[in-house]
């Protein structure tokens, strides 16, 4: 059975940390940022498991060769990160990365013709390790040059980053010390320094920490479109060869101690270890519910208005439709009219009273056409809000009066009431409004109560304080409005009406939303309809 080092172990264990990372990148790589990371984590990986063999004790010629198929991923580590972080920053000094990649080639040929390592050397009787000359010195120190200009690049796009950024960025601070620190570790031994190689385990809490930051943050706008499902099959792929791992070491550990070698054994303790594995796989599933597909809270906020922006822009779209065919019915008929009094107008110009008449339709039809296109131009473009301190109460005493004389021409009685237990009128508190707009809501919601009841009936006007807002009602005793015409009756150009322009209602709502505030209505056939208009106390501009 081959010597298992602890160099060894460390390379198995890297290639089990870095190999999720490689399958989630190459998964989805679609941008180049993706790619280039991705031939940083083969690197990684040929690495790691080029320290496995050479972990292993072995002749000086195999450990030779096996040199000249590892070190060269470990020149290259850096320089492929550094590509990174000048796609993910936008850096400009291209010429250094040139410079690093041409570096990194012509070190890698001289590696693979043994210009770098002329010998072996034992370190602390467990393995056997190259030993570099002044050519090795040298990529050592150009490796280190590469690592230090990536995290310069990255400390200076820290300072104009967004916060996301500066939240990915700060992950990445905390993870790339660690593991090119650990890649450092692996250089010295080669350098004469006698240290153990030991950075293979630091290497691996980095890529642990990478994982993290690509699934949750993101790493560096690197989006990737992951599946619940791979995540699972990759985490459950990696607990397996750690389970196998861990089963050999036991076995080999029970050897050295026991001093013979056991089949029974070794199918004592996979079973052992696979009851253990099994609960596991459900603490897996939980984890990665819990920790990369939950979102927090402020990311959640972001998804949502995220999505109400979509949300809002395809309604826009079909209002926009809308509104476009209701024009065009809109407009259609008073310019028919007014094109059959002009074709008829050229034989008719010494008929006073033909005359009279087209005069007064033509006015008559360009107001309606005047009127619905600046009621479409409030519907659509609303103008933005002045606000200032209101008293509503006065407002809706001021609209009220204003439309006195059709109440007194429709026998419309008006009562103005204040619900029992509410705050007094005295006591209500003063609103940030737009006084103009709220009276064109509340002049739109009264005409049409007034249209509801030809033939006279009961306004019943209310306004109180309730905790959090200012209500207003609005019923009438008219006819109602059937249920099926309730749900319909904000969609802009619908009407019942003979000469409505259904967009008054939807006007009301849009000035309503404007400030934040609720409009609901109530109507039963035969009884009459109710128009609820709430605001909130505190109006955020």
């Amino acid at each position: 059975m081959p010597h298992l080092s602890l160099f060894t172990i460390s390379g198995i264990l890297l290639t089990l940390t870095s190999l999720p990372s490689l399958i989630l990148v190459l998964v989805n790589a679609s941008t180049k940022a993706i790619k280039v990371y991705s031939l940083e984590l083969i690197c990684v990986l040929g690495w790691g498991i080029g320290s496995i063999f050479m972990g292993m004790k072995l002749n000086e010629a195999d450990i030779l060769q096996i040199t000249k198929i590892s070190f060269p991923f470990a020149i290259l580590i850096p320089v492929f990160f550094l590509h990174v972080v000048f796609l993910a920053t936008k850096g400009r000094g291209l010429f250094i990365l040139y410079f690093a990649y041409m570096q990194a080639f012509v070190y890698t040929l001289l590696i693979l013709r043994g210009d770098l390592f002329a010998s072996t050397k034992i370190l602390f009787n467990s393995i056997t390790y190259p030993q570099g000359n002044t050519i090795f010195l040298s990529s050592f120190v150009l490796w280190i040059i590469n690592v230090s200009i990536a995290h310069y690049k990255l400390a200076q796009y820290y300072k104009i980053a967004n916060d996301r950024e500066k939240t990915q960025i700060k992950i990445l601070f905390l993870g790339i010390p660690i593991g090119f620190g650990g890649g450092l570790f692996n250089f010295l031994p080669a350098l004469g320094i006698n240290t153990y190689p030991s950075g293979n385990f630091f290497i691996s809490i980095y890529f642990i920490i990478a994982t993290y930051a690509i699934l949750k943050r993101q790493f560096l706008d690197i989006e990737l479109v992951i599946k619940k499902g791979v995540i699972y099959s990759t985490l459950i792929t990696l607990i397996s060869l750690l389970y196998l791992l861990t089963v050999f070491l036991l076995e080999k550990f029970a050897q050295e101690i026991f001093g013979y070698r056991s089949l029974v054994i070794s199918i004592c303790t996979a079973f052992g270890l696979g009851s253990i594995f099994v609960p596991l796989r459900h603490r897996i599933q939980q984890f990665v519910d819990r920790y990369f597909f939950k979102g927090t809270q402020q990311e959640i906020v972001q998804q949502n208005e995220q999505l109400r922006q979509e949300v809002a822009q395809s309604d826009k779209y079909k209002t926009l439709f809308t509104l476009a065919s209701g024009v065009a019915h809109e407009i259609k008929n008073p310019l028919t009219s007014i094109k059959t009094f002009c074709e008829y107008l050229p034989r008719k110009l010494d008929d006073k009273a033909f005359l009279l008449k087209f005069s007064d339709l033509v006015g008559r039809e360009v107001d309606r056409i005047d009127g619905m296109v600046h009621e479409l131009l409030d519907y659509s473009k609303p103008a933005p809000l002045a606000l200032k301190k209101i008293d509503v109460n006065k407002l809706i005493q001021d609209t009220l009066n204003t439309l006195n004389s059709q109440f007194i021409k429709n026998r419309i009685d008006v009562v103005v009431t204040k619900p029992h237990g509410h705050t007094s009128p005295a006591k209500t508190p003063l609103l940030d409004i737009d006084a103009n707009r709220i009276k064109q809501a509340l002049l739109n919601v009264l005409l049409n109560a007034v249209e509801a009841m030809p033939k006279g009936g009961r306004l019943t006007v209310s306004s109180f304080v309730d905790r959090t807002s200012h209500i207003v009602t609005i019923a009438d005793t008219g006819s109602g409005i059937p249920p099926e015409d309730l749900k319909h009756i904000f969609d802009p150009f619908f009407s019942r009406k003979d000469n409505g322009t259904g967009l008054g209602l939807a006007i009301v709502q849009g000035i309503v939303e404007q400030h934040k505030g609720k409009i609901k209505i109530e109507s039963k056939v035969g009884i009459g309809t109710t128009v609820v208009l709430e605001f909130p106390l505190e109006h955020e501009n």
